[in-house]
């Protein structure tokens, strides 16, 4: 999964107000139930375009995750289960990493390795980069809340 397969799009209104959706990239349509969510929950209550675009973010990790799992969460519910511990804990993890990170270790890219590297330098540079990526606490946490909500 190289190209994420969700975006996040403002539509402006007749009136000039501005509704933030998470849409489907294939085939450009609204996901249903965050739409609803966004309009019967943060609507609503009256909350800004940047606060709705940002929840939608957060529900956009959610379905990275579940897309990359293979977990169809529709039919979890009708089973009364979610997701085990385990899931939830790699959720959390998701939740600290960037999208580019995400779509990157979900597709597992093969890298060509040059034949002169000794095996400590490439496991020193893949620490290296497994350091440096992430987001900051606020905003794994933010992503954590939209999601239980």
């Amino acid at each position: 999964m190289d190209v994420n397969p969700y975006s996040v799009r403002t539509l402006v209104l007749r009136s000039g107000e501005r509704l933030p959706v998470l849409i489907e990239r294939t085939s450009g349509e609204p996901l249903f139930e965050p739409t609803v969510y966004s309009l019967s929950e943060l609507r609503a209550t009256n909350k800004a375009s940047n606060t709705i675009d940002q929840t939608l973010r957060s529900i956009m990790h959610l379905h990275l995750f579940l897309h990359a799992r293979n977990i169809e969460l529709d039919e979890r519910l009708r089973q009364n289960t979610i997701l085990s511990l385990n899931e939830l804990d790699d959720l959390v993890r998701y939740c600290k990493q960037r999208i580019v990170e995400q779509l990157s270790t979900d597709h597992f890219p093969s890298q060509a390795r040059s034949p002169r590297r000794a095996k400590s330098e490439s496991i020193r540079l893949v620490q290296s980069q497994t350091i440096a990526a992430g987001v900051k606490g606020h905003t794994a946490a933010n992503r954590i809340r939209v999601i239980r909500d």
